[in-house]
């Protein structure tokens, strides 16, 4: 796709099959946005531009496989936010850019980022089966370290079971 994107109040895309999206410029979602991944289905996301916002609903993937949805943020993706509370079970492969995490979000999956800034809380669960995903690629997980909030910027992380859809309330309450 030539340009960006930019999905906000409340456009949706729904994924039905195992679709690849090229997005030359920047990727944005706000509002009740949301990218819709039916079971069965898969998405390759591939973001060229600086910017790339998984906020509004963000990614309902329905199909509850981390591998079913992979962010790919391309050489100039220097920014890639989470917030807003949004549930997220995929795979962020952005090793330039710097991970935004804020407002109650929720990571089922994995990141590889440049770095990570945190506020508001946050719930991160490494889905341990992705052990062995990418090995055709330059990075593969051979160990892990837990951090302290004081080491994410002073942001409260709670290790938690990933939520099948919606947000999440402060104190960690699903909303639906």
């Amino acid at each position: 796709m030539d340009g960006g994107v930019k999905l906000n109040l409340n456009k949706k895309i729904m994924v039905t099959g195992n679709a690849v999206l090229y997005v030359a410029g920047d990727f944005n979602m706000s509002g009740s946005s949301a990218i819709i991944i039916a079971p069965g289905a898969s998405l390759k996301l591939y973001v060229a531009g600086a910017n790339g916002s998984l906020s509004g609903q963000g990614v309902m993937n329905g199909t509850g496989f981390a591998t079913n949805f992979v962010y790919y943020g391309m050489a100039g993706n220097t920014n890639v936010v989470l917030s807003g509370g949004t549930a997220f079970t995929g795979l962020i492969y952005a090793p330039r850019a710097r991970l935004n995490v804020s407002g109650y979000s929720v990571i089922c999956g994995a990141t590889v980022t440049d770095s990570v800034s945190a506020s508001l809380g946050f719930a991160f669960h490494y889905d341990e089966s992705l052990a062995g995903f990418g090995a055709t690629t330059p990075y593969v997980v051979s160990s892990w370290n837990e951090m302290a909030p004081a080491e994410l910027g002073g942001a409260i992380v709670t290790i938690v079971p990933p939520p099948k859809y919606g947000k999440l309330r402060p104190g960690g309450s699903q909303v639906y």
